[in-house]
């Protein structure tokens, strides 16, 4: 009697941490595909407002120059980051380097690591908006360049 408690009693045990376990990785799994699906989200309404400002013949030049910016560095080699690219490319606004830790090569544009020392420009702008508030505190204890969020960018000339 007394063995065949001790081992139901390990097998509860068992059950019980083992379950412990699987919900912990499940809440992993949710956490993870959660913050995906807030990531696609936003990504969702910045390239909205982006389509919006094309067919209304709206290009991001106009933000950038009514705001005396003339030369910009792009945080972020992501697609966002290549439609700004393509964007302001053939436009008055002198795109000086991007920043990414991933990245080498990206359309002959110079690449910077987050380590590296940055040649000065007007601003910043951040195309990894799911992240901001983590690339706003590593980029501004590095320098005092203006950081301007893509979407804020969109926003603003979308009103």
């Amino acid at each position: 009697m007394v063995k065949i408690i001790i081992l139901l009693g390990g097998f509860l045990f068992g059950a019980v941490i083992s379950s412990f376990f699987l919900l912990k990785t499940s809440y992993r799994i949710i956490n993870f595909k959660n913050q995906r699906i807030n990531k696609f989200e936003l990504y969702f309404e910045l390239l909205d407002s982006w389509l919006y400002l094309k067919e209304n013949n709206i290009s991001l030049e106009k933000y950038f120059v009514q705001n005396s910016i003339h030369s910009v560095a792009i945080y972020g080699a992501g697609k966002v980051a290549k439609h700004l690219i393509a964007e302001l490319r053939n436009s008055s606004i002198d795109i000086k380097y991007l920043i990414d830790n991933k990245v080498k090569e990206l359309l002959d544009i110079p690449i910077y690591s987050l380590k590296e020392v940055w040649p000065d420009v007007d601003c910043i702008v951040i195309t990894a908006s799911f992240d901001y508030e983590n690339i706003k505190e590593k980029i501004s204890s590095k320098t005092d360049i203006s950081l301007i969020l893509i979407d804020d960018v969109l926003y603003e000339l979308a009103l």
